[in-house]
């Protein structure tokens, strides 16, 4: 037999030997799978993830490291949601649990899927929503904490400007007078309506007419229910009807519970107002008027030339 004739005929046993292995491996997972022993494959324990708390970390952060997270634990797709709900708050799985009965038709929270549950929180917890509102505390809270250090206020800082979303500024003149407008506007009702406006919309002109709309309503509204004429009165015109609040006695005031309940009174009994404070004080006045007050008996005419009341 020649030499070639050798290695072919070599060659051949050794494939008949591979196909008789490969019988028996198909054999035997034949067997095993009529039978229904299929060998599972082994699970492993996922560890626990922090909860979200909106006044550590901003949302973005917190998906970024979830993603992070379920990567990293080869989580299926089909368990990240369940996964995500079990890390979280009794709050915030409350919290998607109203938003889910409210879709059409209503869900359960754990029907919600991973994509849904992040446009939830998204719409609850993005800080891009409120730019205009984020930008003003983010001026106008410009003082040092006591005992903060440098470090930690360059990390406050960093913190809050990533919640002015300032990179989508368009016009940095125009945002740098609206904001210094806001700051300085001093007026809660004005700052609440601006507040309302989105960052795109919200211009300097647009809040200064805002502003003026604002202050208008509000002094029309005075108007309205307090009456003109009153607005504009002077007000010592209607001093005798404003309870002042009491200032400390002198030595020869009358007591407490009587200089409380002062009104001045005319002989027959109406207001007068022709006389100044001094005028009252003196003691021809006194002569001429009477202190109405109430005390633990009930009302009672006190004159002040006298020193007991009258019965």
């Amino acid at each position: 037999m020649s030499e070639s004739e050798q290695m072919f005929e070599l060659f051949r046993q050794q494939m008949d030997m591979q196909r008789k292995q490969m019988e028996a491996l198909v054999e035997a997972l034949a067997g095993r799978l009529s039978s229904g022993s299929t060998p599972k494959p082994p699970t492993v324990a996922i560890p626990t993830f922090v909860p979200f708390d909106a006044s550590s970390e901003l949302w973005t952060d917190y998906w970024a490291r979830f993603l992070t997270f379920l990567g990293a634990n080869s989580v299926p797709d089909d368990k990240a949601a369940q996964i995500f709900l079990t890390n979280q708050t009794k709050v915030t799985y409350k919290l998607l649990g109203n938003l889910a009965s409210q879709q059409t038709p209503p869900k359960d929270v754990n029907e919600l899927t991973l994509n849904e549950i992040q446009g939830f929180m998204k719409s609850q917890f993005d800080p891009t929503r409120y730019v205009v509102r984020e930008r003003f505390k983010f001026w106008s809270e410009i003082q040092r904490k006591p005992g903060e250090t440098v470090l930690e206020l360059a990390a406050r800082i960093r913190h809050d400007a990533v919640r002015c979303d300032f990179p989508s500024i368009q016009d940095p003149q125009d945002e740098a007078m609206r904001t210094r407008f806001m700051c300085s506007v001093n007026n809660e009702a004005v700052l609440k309506a601006l507040f309302k406006v989105k960052d795109d919309e919200l211009t300097f002109a647009k809040a200064l007419q805002i502003a003026l709309e604002t202050e208008e309503a509000a002094k029309v509204a005075k108007e309205t229910v307090y009456g003109s004429k009153q607005v504009q009165a002077s007000p010592r015109a209607h001093a005798v009807h404003r309870v002042q609040p009491s200032k400390q006695q002198s030595p020869t005031s009358p007591t407490p519970a009587v200089s409380n309940c002062v009104q001045l009174l005319s002989e027959d009994g109406a207001h007068s107002s022709s006389l100044s404070k001094e005028e009252t004080g003196t003691a021809a006045s006194q002569n001429n008027f009477k202190a109405f007050y109430s005390n633990s008996e009930g009302h009672r005419f006190y004159s002040p030339s006298s020193t007991t009341s009258a019965d």
